[in-house]
This record gives C-alpha cells, structure tokens and sequence, in this order.
C-alpha cells in the first residue's frame, strides 16, 4: 500500500467506501425482497388450494343434496318398500315405474351426471338410467355400505362396473313409510371429467397444476394414467405431503417428486373428505423473487462499475498535475530551470502549490542569476 501511487490509494479506498455500504445494502435488500416476494408466493399457493376446495366443496354439497332429494321421492319410497316385502319379481311394475322416473333425472342432470341407481337394501342394482347397472351387485361398495347405515355421503371416486369409466358418487338412504327402516338407496354418479374439467382450469406459473386426493389415492390429475393408480404415500420424497393427506392438513408443504423440487399447497374438501393439491417446481414459484435478485444485484454492479469509471478520472484529473509537478521538479533537480507548470490558474489546492512552485523557481533564477554575476 506505501509503494502504490496517490490515484490508486484514491481508487481503491474510494471503491472500498463505496463498496462496503453498497454491499450491505444489496444484501439486505435481496434478503428481504426474497422473503417477501417468496412468502406472498405461497401464500398465493394455498389461497389458489382453498379457492379450488370450496369449488369441488359446493359441488360435492350439490349432489349431496340432490341425490338425498331424489331418494326422498315417493315413487322410489314405494318401490324400494315392495322390493323389500315381496321381492324384485313382485314388484316389476314399480321399478318400471322408477326406471322411468330416473331417465327422467338423467336428461335433467345432463352429460356431466353418469347413471342414477336404484339399489336395494341387499345390494343389487334394480333400475338404472344405464340399464348396464341392472342386476350388479353393489353391496361391497363403500357408498353402499355407508348409505344402508343411514349416513348419505358423496365422495367415492369408482370405476364404474357398467362402463368401466371413472366416477365419482353420491349415494342416499331410501326410508319407508314410516320414516324408520331403511329398505334401499340411490346412488348417483357424477362423470370424473367434472372433476378433472375444474382441476385443469387452475394454472400457476408453467410447471404448475393441481390434483384431487382421497385417503393419499389421487381422484383427479391433469395425466389421466394418474387418477385411482397414484399413491402420494408411495412417492419417494412425497412423504411429507402423504402425512398432510391423512391427516386432513391444510397449508404449504415444500417436497421432492423424482428428485424435482417442488412446493404445494394443500386445502381440504370436507364433506368428502378430500385434499386438494395445488403444486408448482419450486424454481417456477420463485422465479419472481429470483429475477428481482438478479436485478438488484445487476444494478448493484452496474452501479459501482459507473463509480469505478468516475472515481478513475476524477483520481487522473486530481493527480495529473501532482505528475507533472513532479516532473518539474526533477528537471530543476538536474538544472533545468526553464519549466512552466501552467495550474496558476486554479484556485483550489493544485492551483496554490502551482503558484508556490513557481515563486521557488523565480527565486532559483534570480539566485542563479546573482551567482553567474559574481562568477564573471
């Protein structure tokens, strides 16, 4: 540092004044910004989950309540408490009657409705608005089963046995007369692509999607090989999210997915009991905040780079005449007494030296002058 030149201590010491706080700066900066843009990130993430399970939630009520409106029907009350008593050859007129009463349904329901049926307390399919579901025994179905307790559920995601496509279903107890004994069930399927329709409008940044799970199973995913065959508890790295799952969590949850990370965010549906899974690459959720770094840190060099260039000249215009002083010097050190600085002009600091260099060199003149005068 002794052996360095006045314009190189100028540089770097203005540089390390400028470069220190600058630093601070940008580190608290990109920090902070970081943070702020990551954690709005995800807060998007599970707000866009919650969004997404109360739209399947209000769905899931609506057929909820429309399959227990339809088990309340006294053409179906009637039919299922004579299958009952007399058993399905006695009572063909009935269930002839019930058949066309759920056709009827059916074209009201439209395409996003897959059959109603009419089951009987033991568990076979009587009439169907599919008449591929008649004579099936549904008794080992889990809706089935539920809604011969007395408990109407919606939520069960099959594959249908009449058409082997996947559905999701709502099933309902029918009552007798007496309001006590239960003597059958409706069901009522609603075609996945319902389902899928709604998961595939939801698009977060370009590796983003979502998915619909039941006990870790997925129900509903954008890859259609994935739905009924995909167990999140099976997943290597996806352990975190399977634990979420079972245990009806809500939240964000960062994970691994064939070693890509990722982070989702999770929201329940509860009347059937379901999780939806709103997942992004955790690159593609950041990438906000990782381009505002980059920016900052850009203009952070940019920004001393442009001091650099103006300290560099500042530093030659202030040390170029302290040179050319310097040289003047020397050449009055070898005898040379006819240098002329030309700074007297200035009136800063250089001007002055200028001014009192050149006084010494007059007075060197005259002296010489004197000096020659006595020698001759």
């Amino acid at each position: 540092m002794k052996r360095q030149k006045l314009g190189a201590k100028f540089l770097i010491g203005g540089l390390l004044l400028l470069m220190i706080p600058l630093c601070l700066i940008e580190v608290i900066t990109v920090v902070e910004s970081t943070l702020s843009i990551t954690n709005q990130a995800r807060n998007d993430l599970s707000i866009m989950a919650e969004g997404l399970a109360g739209t399947l939630g209000v769905g899931m009520n609506e057929q909820l309540v429309a399959v227990r409106n339809f088990a309340s029907r006294r053409t179906f009350a009637a039919a299922a408490e004579k299958v009952a008593r007399l058993g399905a050859g006695g009572s063909r007129e009935d269930l002839a009657l019930v058949q066309a009463d759920l056709l009827k349904i059916k074209e009201i329901e439209g395409e996003r409705c897959s059959s109603l049926i009419f089951v009987s307390k033991d568990g076979m399919g009587l009439a169907s608005s599919n008449t591929a579901n008649i004579g099936i025994d549904f008794s080992g179905r889990d809706y089935v089963v539920e809604a011969l307790k007395g408990n109407p559920n919606v939520g069960s995601v099959v594959i249908s046995k009449s058409t082997g496509r996947v559905v999701c279903v709502a099933a309902a107890p029918i009552y007798a007369s007496s309001g006590k004994e239960i003597v059958g069930l409706i069901t009522m399927g609603l075609e996945i692509k319902y389902l899928t329709d709604i998961v595939d409008a939801v698009k977060i940044g370009t590796t983003g999607y979502a998915t619909v799970q039941k006990n870790r199973i997925t129900i509903a995913h954008p890859v259609r090989d994935n739905i009924l065959k995909e167990d999140v508890s099976k997943i290597v790295g996806m352990e975190s999210v399977a634990k979420m799952v079972a245990m009806g969590e809500s939240g964000v949850v960062e994970y691994k997915r064939f070693g890509v990370a990722k982070v989702a965010g999770l929201s329940t549906v509860p009347l059937p009991g379901w999780s939806v899974l709103v997942t992004i690459e955790r690159g593609d959720l950041y990438s906000s905040a990782s381009r505002l770094r980059d920016l900052i840190v850009a203009i952070g060099l940019a920004s001393l780079a442009l001091a650099a260039v103006l300290l560099f000249f500042y530093s030659r215009r202030l040390t170029a005449p302290l040179n050319k002083i310097v040289k003047a010097a020397e050449e009055i050190a070898v005898g040379n007494l006819s240098v002329e600085l030309g700074f007297a002009s200035r009136y800063d600091e250089i001007g002055g030296l200028s001014r009192a260099f050149s006084l010494m060199v007059n007075a060197l003149k005259g002296m010489a002058q004197v000096a020659e005068s006595i020698a001759s």
